[in-house]
């Protein structure tokens, strides 16, 4: 499964409304996977 995410996890709690919620839920996706954080250019943006 590949989630590509633009929004702060900060997000989410204003989302969800509970802190314990979204760090739980966070959790359970993070859980066993590798986060890659890309800098940089948007190729999508850059093509408009």
């Amino acid at each position: 499964m590949i989630i590509a995410e633009e929004v702060d996890p900060i997000f989410w709690t204003g989302v969800l409304g509970s802190e314990r919620l979204t760090s739980t839920l966070l959790d359970r996706l993070t859980h066993h996977v590798h986060i890659l954080k890309i800098n940089g250019e948007s190729y999508r943006l850059a093509a408009r």
